[in-house]
């Protein structure tokens, strides 16, 4: 992943784009980052010099989509164990039961892993019986997941602090890497309010103490990792970098549900 790559100097994809431009260079570079605009957000000049002016924007998966994922990756488990050990096994899920899993994830994120991590939870669950997983099975894996202590963590915080989840999401997705500066989040939490407090709250800028408290209580909690250290305590608080230590997709769907339409909107 592109966004894996981005440093400081950014010296590392630099070489990487620059290789196809040299004399005599038959290389092809093929790049993919989870965000649209990352080049024109992140990049340098000088790295943007080096790209290419072909760009693919993905779309999320559909359910259509979805579902031959999970049918490409049960057909490749089965041909490896026939080459392993001169067999496979029966059926471990349904069509159905494949269908149900890939809707429910289209309504949601469309993300392939989020498809297969229920299958694979599904046939978990069933494996003492080896039997065939069935749509029952996939419902009791989504509300298991739905019911998780994850979700249940995010229900039960203050509105703040799920701004603040919010606004940290959001900069990661604008900045295409993991770790963003706080002085961004704390800047987009600002923005949020003026969203998403017509009717939650009361539309009263938080102050920088409220703020830190809110930093700490979700640092505390473990559901972000807050940069420490003496060196970045001499540049100031907002100098210091932040990232988000829980699922993202399990926030965006949690805090969606939980907030109704106008937090899936600035998720969507």
């Amino acid at each position: 992943m592109l966004d894996q790559l981005v440093t400081p100097k950014q010296d590392v994809i630099y070489n990487f784009f620059n290789c196809p431009t040299l004399v005599g260079s038959k290389l092809v570079v093929i790049a993919v980052a989870n965000t649209m605009d990352l080049p024109e957000r992140v990049m340098t000049g000088r790295v943007r010099s080096r790209l290419g002016m072909t760009r693919i924007n993905f779309q999320p998966y559909i359910r259509e989509q979805l579902k031959k994922i999970v049918e490409a990756r049960l057909t490749s488990m089965k041909e490896s164990m026939i080459e392993d050990e001169g067999h496979a096994s029966d059926v471990v899920i349904s069509d159905d039961a494949i269908r149900m899993a890939a809707v429910t994830v289209s309504r949601i994120t469309g993300d392939a892993r989020r498809v297969l991590d229920i299958c694979r939870r599904a046939v978990e669950l069933l494996l003492p019986t080896k039997s065939t997983v069935k749509i029952p099975h996939i419902k009791e894996v989504v509300q298991t997941l739905q019911n998780s202590p994850t979700a249940a963590f995010l229900r039960d915080l203050s509105f703040h602090e799920r701004v603040m989840l919010a606004s940290l999401i959001k900069c990661v997705k604008r900045e295409g890497v993991e770790e963003v500066k706080l002085s961004e989040v704390l800047h987009q939490h600002i923005t949020y309010m003026n969203v998403l407090t017509e009717y939650d709250e009361p539309n009263r800028r938080p102050t920088p103490n409220e703020l830190n408290m809110v930093l700490d209580s979700l640092s505390a909690s473990h559901a972000i990792l807050v940069e420490e250290g003496v060196a970045i305590a001499r540049k100031g608080d907002e100098a210091r970098r932040v990232m988000l230590r829980v699922e993202q997709a399990e926030v965006e769907r949690v805090l969606g549900d939980f907030g109704g339409p106008r937090w899936k909107n600035i998720f969507g």
